[in-house]
């Protein structure tokens, strides 16, 4: 596109020149106002500036097009000496010359002190008959010269980028016509060193990008819209032993499972269609032939117009975080059916244990032995109590419990739970504030087990917090949802337990009594409604809060 851009422009100055050129058929009759000799001479600079302009649509770097204009300004103009200029922030950098003698090559100058600078500026050309007439000349820079005489044309016109120089060692006048084809000159000029900048400026961003690609250990690629494999980096090419050229050629077809590549490719051209962004897991064949679990993700690329064009995503190896994930899922498993036999084989123990009580009551009526069995009374009303909440947790956590679902407001279940707890409060001396709405908070749910949970959070925050502390419940219905949080100062959660606060038997150092159950079963029953729990702590000695979001009816 860029050399298609170029050449149209280069054609297009060639018809303006071609435009201001003598009709040489006109020209060919005889006639004292153009002589055959001047009609020969037009023509060879309309042939020598067309095949300068076809140089430059060939030229791939600042440097060739610079040396086709300075040879072509110095072919057309005749002149003794040349030099291209080239804009380089506030000075003027005298980059290429051509000329009987040297003059500034390499050098730069400040813009406001060299006549290559006036015309940048001003944006016109200049012709200078006499060089020590004209107060834009700096003389101290031209003494030791050979020049008399000059021109100069800006390279831009919108914004001028550099100029061409023309230089004479005898007092010259440069003609209108001269100027013009100077002018013409530096008008090819300016489009090409701009798409020759461009392009230079994609050639070193896509080297930084392959560079950065391939330095990643991460599988890094690009495609088309249609999913053909348009770049892969290194990493890519190492993890399935294949080359860049051959993975164009043959895509990533067979490297993806016969069971995910459907759902892959399918996920894949959705995304593309509709311009979003793609995620998708897959096995793929590694170059060992073990199969590996790999996570892409992708975003569309989009073109000038907004179409989208493309893919460009990478695909980490996930395969450890599956096993993981599976020898967490089996370690969940496990605990859950280890909880449902120490409750299914407790619970004989103790049934047996409290029918010997009552035996020995019976036959017992004696002080000590009253004593003895109050004791031994407790302590199997506690291993009772234990055995229920681990039978509980455990057909919780499983999703084995059956809820009674119904349309309720929240807002009586909560003053009859802050009915229930008051007196414990109390004799704590702890202050509750109760905020809850006064709209009805209407959801559906099982009012026994939402019970239980607000009941275990409030007896928590009570229960982790010092006499004399503070509570509050907070209740209202925002958007969609149900929201509760009850917020304490008491001892607050470390930061290290915060993101397992939730699960079985997870206990802090700031804990007080307790198994670790009652969070993990709130937040189990919460979920089983549709809704979400979370946890909140600054760190310990903070305070905590817990917030139940539930869908409202």
């Amino acid at each position: 596109m860029v050399e298609v851009a170029i050449r149209w422009r280069g054609l297009e100055l060639a018809r303006n020149i071609e435009a201001h050129m003598p009709d040489t058929r006109a020209a060919a009759r005889p006639s004292e106002e153009e002589p055959i000799a001047a009609i020969a001479d037009n023509a060879a600079s309309l042939r020598r500036m067309v095949d300068a302009l076809d140089e430059l649509i060939q030229a791939t770097s600042i440097a060739d097009a610079v040396t086709v204009v300075r040879d072509a300004a110095r072919d057309l103009t005749g002149a003794d000496g040349i030099t291209v200029i080239l804009r380089d922030g506030d000075d003027c950098h005298y980059v290429e010359e051509d000329a009987i003698a040297p003059l500034w090559k390499g050098r730069r100058f400040p813009m406001a002190q060299c006549v290559s600078g006036w015309v940048m500026i001003h944006r016109e050309p200049v012709t200078i008959p006499d060089i020590y007439a004209d107060p834009r000349v700096p003389l101290e820079a031209y003494r030791d010269t050979f020049v008399k005489s000059m021109a100069m044309v800006p390279i831009g016109r919108r914004e001028a980028v550099g100029a061409i120089g023309a230089y004479w060692r005898t007092q010259t006048s440069a003609s209108p016509e001269m100027l013009s084809l100077l002018g013409k000159l530096a008008d090819g000029t300016a489009s090409v060193l701009e798409q020759v900048r461009l392009r230079t400026r994609l050639e070193e961003s896509e080297a930084r990008f392959r560079l950065m690609a391939d330095t990643s250990p991460i599988m890094i690629w690009a495609t088309d819209r249609e999913g053909r494999v348009e770049f892969v980096n290194r990493a890519y090419q190492e993890f399935f032993g294949r080359t860049e050229a051959d993975i164009r050629t043959h895509g990533w077809a067979g490297l993806v499972h016969s069971e995910d590549a459907p759902r892959y490719a399918q996920a894949f051209a959705a995304a593309a269609s509709r311009g979003t962004s793609f995620h998708a897991e897959a096995r793929v064949r590694r170059a060992d032939g073990a199969w590996r679990w790999i996570a892409s993700y992708a975003s569309p690329r989009f073109g000038e117009q907004g179409q989208v064009i493309g893919m460009v995503g990478s695909s980490p190896d996930v395969t450890e975080m599956h096993e993981a994930l599976a020898q967490a899922r089996d370690a969940g498993r496990l605990k859950d059916e280890f909880l449902a036999m120490v409750a299914h084989e407790l619970r004989q123990p103790v049934h047996a244990s409290v029918a010997a009580l009552r035996l020995m009551e019976a036959r017992i009526g004696r002080e000590p032995g009253e004593r003895a069995r109050a004791v031994v009374e407790r302590q199997v009303q506690q291993m009772s109590r234990l055995v229920g909440d681990l039978l509980e947790s455990a057909r919780i956590v499983r999703g084995e419990v059956e809820l009674q679902v119904q349309t309720l407001d929240l807002a009586p279940l909560i003053r009859h739970v802050i009915d229930a707890t008051t007196p414990a409060l109390g004799e704590r001396e702890q202050q509750l504030r109760v905020d809850v709405a006064d709209e009805p908070l209407l959801l559906r749910g099982d009012a026994m087990r939402l019970e239980q949970v607000l009941m275990n959070l409030l007896s928590n925050a009570s229960k982790y917090s010092h006499a004399g502390s503070r509570i509050a419940v907070d209740a209202s219905r925002i958007g969609p949802e149900v929201l509760v949080s009850v917020t304490d100062n008491g001892k607050g959660i470390e930061p290290a337990l915060l993101p397992h606060i939730f699960e079985l038997f997870v206990r802090g150092t700031t804990a007080g009594s307790g198994f670790g159950i009652g969070l993990a079963v709130s937040r189990r029953i919460v979920e089983l409604h549709g809704g979400s729990m979370e946890a909140h702590s600054d760190g310990p000695g903070l305070g905590s809060r817990f917030v139940v979001r539930l869908p409202a009816a």
